[in-house]
């Protein structure tokens, strides 16, 4: 299977994936969150976009 490495990398770690085609990489792709005009942002909607954005940025920064 062809996996992002952030969703992958704990399989990886604990033995349950390996990298088979090392040589191979796929494009960095993007992730896009949908919403409603921010004026109009629920409470759970900004919590959502705020705790992703976080968790996010400290997957790339600490690849």
């Amino acid at each position: 299977a062809q996996l992002p490495y952030g969703i992958a990398e704990a399989l990886i770690g604990e033995g349950r994936l390996r990298r088979v085609l090392k040589e191979h990489t796929t494009p960095a792709g993007g992730l896009y969150v949908l919403y409603p005009s921010s004026r109009h942002l629920s409470p759970l909607v900004k919590a959502f976009v705020d705790l992703a954005t976080e968790r996010i940025s400290n997957r790339v920064n600490s690849a």
